[in-house]
């Protein structure tokens, strides 16, 4: 530290007398500095922040003063002092000594695991009622980070209240010597001090169980016998509903699964979302006669399952189906923008007509700003697919980017709009929000973000509930060739499907129940809504099945307009059947969601399963407390905030 801030320390307050200085792998991390007024003294901490010495205390788990004195001493015995002033003297001698900051009440608040790879301690306790409590501390972190330490303890003072190291100085060997206990000793005197402490010690030096002033317990073991193995198996879900779609539809969903030799539920969510994404808001589904409530087709999925998987491949497989429309989207902007550009040129430059905007349908990595210029173009909405959904939510805890997850949860519901003033740019007005969001994630991965769900912290706020579409299937299928192929004429209509969607997609309409299908709306609507109050479940479960209405018309939406193409007749009337294949569908897609949230007692399970590994290796004592982990990084373990 430089000598300007240490001044400034040393003035801090009147009656300064001296001060340490505490290291953590050898930066300064903090000062204690002590005054003296009349016959009060006064302790002052200071600690570093942003590269200046301020009052105040770093966060726990503080450090230990004297870890320095530990490197490149032979000794195996460590010394433990309370108080910085005796700790000074022992490293005078060459002695490895540390002690703790503010004494007996810090010492559970302090890092004791720079010692655990030493097993002989020796504690010069105070003589008085404070030493006893720092002893019984200290003794049980020294046994909790190692279980074989032997500890002693020595008191150099009997016959001296509330005596310590520096007074058995004072009152024997400097005995009429004018040292103040914080200077420096003389050279000349430390070979007879050590000699003479170091007898005293071995006469008085008594194993910390068998000291009857200090009345020690040893903590025995939590447990007994090896540990066992942890259930790390999920919750069972059911297989994909195949049956709710067409039959052209069935089949191409199952040949492509069977080419990557996986289950139907990553092709059979992702062309779920993909259809939800052409419709977007073009598709209103009237909930109750009556009643304004509407929802979209636009929906927000998620492909949970380990690297291997084949998420990605089974996701890209089923968009290829958008190549067909982006071409002919291309084709019309390019024509588009030669008409305007021959209009422009015949009127002049006085010309005001709409410029060309390019149709889009998907986009792999966008920033905030740039999606809501995408949806300013495409009222119908947009398609956020992600091949690694963790960097697109990585983006948004971003610093700077902090009003950009209200955004996203924002279009979600595919029927609100947003209008925005910036200083150096024209304002964008009643933009539609529309998002369909797709991506996938290792359950790890997502592991992280449902802690936080179900937390109550500030990212508890439904933004994870959004994600409605959860698959997570079993990936137990064995791996084989497959000689089946879609053939020409399958592709081809499924690729037509997509394109009669999206021609039908330009003029907006609204679906309705029929009465029979109201009805059996209404009866789970009523059910289901009692079934989310009254504290029956978690708060965040409560969350998501809270917002099930909104999956549940994206589903209904989606196959009432595969049937409307399979029929070739145009329906605004939803039927019976309708209903009960999107509701067979919700309860899959309800408990494969629940199987993600329960796999967070999967993912403890790992943690424990860190920890042991850690004690194994001896990077973490047996008996270790959170800090012990956090505070290093142990594991890739982190603290959720």
């Amino acid at each position: 530290m430089g000598m300007d801030q240490l001044l400034d320390i040393r003035d801090f307050q009147l009656g300064y007398i001296n001060h340490w200085i505490y290291v953590d792998n050898g930066n300064p991390v903090m000062i204690i500095a002590r005054y003296n007024q009349g016959n009060k003294k006064t302790y002052r901490q200071f600690c570093l922040q942003d590269s200046e010495w301020v009052e105040g205390m770093p966060p726990s788990p503080y450090p230990l003063y004297g870890l320095d004195s530990l490197k490149n001493n032979s000794s195996k015995t460590i010394f433990i002092v309370e108080g910085e002033k005796c700790a000074s003297v022992l490293h005078q001698l060459k002695w490895p000594a540390v002690s703790n900051v503010l004494g007996a009440s810090n010492v559970t608040k302090s890092n004791w695991l720079p010692l655990r790879y030493y097993t002989d301690f020796i504690i010069l306790r105070d003589n008085d009622t404070s030493g006893i409590a720092f002893t019984k501390a200290v003794s049980a972190e020294l046994l909790r980070i190692n279980p074989n330490a032997k500890i002693f303890a020595v008191n150099l003072t009997p016959n001296i209240s509330g005596g310590d190291l520096v007074d058995w100085l004072t009152n024997t060997l400097l005995l009429g010597q004018e040292w103040d206990g914080f200077s420096y000793l003389d050279k000349n005197l430390i070979p007879n001090i050590q000699k003479a402490l170091e007898k005293e010690i071995d006469d008085n030096k008594i194993n910390v169980e068998e000291c009857p002033q200090v009345a020690f317990k040893k903590i025995e073991a939590l447990f007994e016998g090896p540990p066992k193995p942890f259930n790390k198996e999920f919750s069972s879900v059911p297989d994909f509903p195949l049956e709710v779609f067409p039959k052209d539809v069935q089949e191409f969903i199952s040949l492509t699964s069977k080419q990557f030799s996986q289950t139907p539920d990553f092709a059979g969510t992702t062309f779920i979302a993909s259809i939800g994404g052409l419709i977007g808001r073009s598709i209103h589904l009237q909930m109750q006669e009556g009643n304004p409530w509407k929802e979209t087709a636009n929906c927000w999925a998620m492909l949970v399952g380990q690297p291997s998987a084949k998420k990605s491949p089974i996701m890209r497989r089923i968009f290829s189906l958008f190549k067909p429309l982006e071409k002919k989207a291309g084709i019309e902007f390019i024509a588009a923008k030669k008409e305007y550009k021959q209009i422009k040129d015949m009127t002049g430059e006085d010309f005001e007509g709409p410029i060309p905007i390019r149709k889009r349908y998907i986009t792999d990595d966008i920033t905030t700003p740039k999606l809501r210029e995408l949806m300013a173009g495409n009222p119908k909405g947009i398609i956020l697919r992600n091949d690694e959904l963790k960097g697109q939510l990585k983006r948004l805890e971003k610093v700077g980017n902090e009003g950009d997850r209200s955004f996203m949860m924002s279009c979600w519901s595919g029927l609100e709009e947003y209008s925005e003033d910036r200083m150096c740019r024209e304002s964008l007005l009643n933009i539609p929000l529309c998002l369909t969001w797709i991506g996938c994630i290792p359950p790890t991965a997502l592991l992280s973000y449902l802690r936080e769900a179900i937390s109550q912290g500030n990212n508890a706020d439904g933004f994870m509930q959004r994600f409605q579409l959860i698959c997570f299937p079993d990936h137990k299928k064995p791996f084989t060739i497959t000689k089946e192929v879609i053939s020409s004429t399958l592709k081809l209509k499924i690729e037509d499907i997509f394109n009669k969607i999206d021609e039908g997609s330009k003029d907006n309409r609204d679906l309705y129940f029929s009465n029979e299908t109201q009805i059996l709306f209404n009866e789970w609507l009523e059910a289901h809504e009692n079934n989310t109050r009254f504290g029956k479940h978690p708060t965040h479960w409560e969350s998501h099945l809270g917002k099930q209405s909104k999956p549940l018309a994206v589903l209904i939406i989606v196959i009432h307009c595969l049937q409307e193409i399979l029929e070739g007749d145009c329906k605004d009337e939803v039927n019976e059947e309708t209903f009960k294949k999107a509701l067979q569908l919700l309860k899959y897609y309800e408990s494969h969601a629940e199987r993600c949230y329960n796999s967070i007692s999967g993912g403890s399970s790992n943690d424990a399963e860190t920890i042991l590994n850690l004690i194994k290796q001896k990077r973490l004592p047996s008996r270790f407390k959170a800090h012990d982990i956090y505070h290093q990084g142990l594991g890739g373990l982190l603290m959720l905030a």
